[in-house]
């Protein structure tokens, strides 16, 4: 495929397709067949044995196919094309033989950051929509009433805040490329800061969205791929090692790094490492009950279902964060023209009932 086929197919390749596509791995994988043959009887399913060439899920495991022909390793030859949570569990399990397990919990960790990406998409379309709704009224009011008051009263007999208005529709109407590229750039530079960005300042902005609702995504994948090494009976230090090896986010891995660190100094309780290492996360609820967990002798059980019980939280967190958004940005656009009106509503007098 080339680089723009690869592009595409990186991006629309969801977790609906990964968990249809880790069912069906593993179903061969149980009937013992080898990877290289999973790879060979998907690829004919895919294309109809030929007969579609250009299905982009064909292509996708076409080149996983020659990539462990070439020597690489199962997981190796998935990591471009599957998220690093997925990724860790399906090499840590392979690694201990029990490649099937590893496809069977990846569809767990699959179905749980699908529910917790859509409830993030929705809160940031809301909010995305809020905004542009209040500015977009706060600036039509200003560009249908500002010259027309200018008309009737001279802006010198305007006072400061009255003023403020006009710059704002000044800017609005003769710099409005430079507010869209500002925007934009934000946006971008925040969207590219979720994942890299480190350090103590980091820290405090993990406490607002969006990087809160980041932290929130990951703390649920952590706690989901911890449970599913568990469940496959990898040690916990194992497990953690796996998950720094196919980690590609900074901010992730200054986490897992001291986490690493904590175990490996004799720290055997996964939520007192958590507790000691600083960072909060997952977050104070997930650490006292993950303390208690790894405190008992059914500690796989038990995180299952908090794990369960933590997504369902997360999710429910992510919604409710795009409701008060939601009510806020009402407020918002409503206030703005209330103040806009009591600011202006000297010089509204003057120009139209004088």
């Amino acid at each position: 495929m080339n680089n723009f086929e690869r592009y595409i197919y990186q991006k629309t390749f969801s977790a609906s397709d990964r968990i249809e596509l880790y069912d069906d791995f593993r179903q061969y994988l149980l009937d013992g067949l080898s990877a290289q043959d999973t790879f060979t009887k998907l690829i004919d399913n895919y294309t109809r044995r030929g007969r579609n060439p250009g299905n982009p899920i064909g292509k996708i495991l076409s080149e996983c196919s020659q990539n462990l022909n070439r020597g690489f390793s199962l997981s190796d030859s998935l990591r471009d094309w599957i998220p690093d949570q997925e990724l860790s569990i399906i090499e840590s399990c392979d690694m201990a033989g029990k490649v099937a397990d590893g496809f069977h919990n990846a569809i767990f960790i699959a179905e749980g950051t699908e529910k917790i990406s859509k409830s993030i998409k929705s809160s940031l379309m809301i909010m995305t929509y809020m905004f542009s709704l209040s500015f977009g009224v706060v600036a039509m009011f200003c560009v249908l009433l500002v010259p027309t008051l200018k008309q009737n009263v001279p802006l010198d007999k305007w006072n400061g805040l009255q003023l403020c208005v006009w710059y704002f529709y000044v800017i609005v109407t003769e710099y409005w490329y430079i507010i869209f590229a500002v925007i934009i750039l934000t946006s971008i530079l925040v969207f590219k800061s979720l994942s890299v960005w480190t350090g103590n300042i980091r820290f405090h902005f993990d406490k607002i969205p969006p990087y809160s609702i980041y932290k929130r995504l990951n703390g649920a994948t952590f706690i989901l791929n911890i449970n599913a090494m568990i469940s496959a009976g990898i040690p916990m230090e194992t497990a953690i090692n796996n998950m720094v090896a196919s980690c590609e986010s900074p901010w992730m891995l200054e986490r897992l790094d001291a986490l690493r660190g904590a175990i490996e100094s004799g720290v055997e309780n996964l939520g007192t490492a958590l507790d000691n290492i600083g960072y909060e996360f997952p977050g104070d609820a997930a650490i006292i009950k993950m303390k208690s967990l790894f405190e008992t002798s059914n500690a796989e059980g038990s995180l299952k279902r908090f794990a369960g019980k933590w997504l369902n939280k997360t999710v429910s967190s992510v919604e409710s964060t795009g409701e008060t958004l939601r009510i806020l940005g009402y407020f918002g656009c409503a206030g703005s023209i209330i103040l806009l009106i009591l600011i202006m509503s000297d010089l509204i007098q003057q120009a139209f009932f004088h």
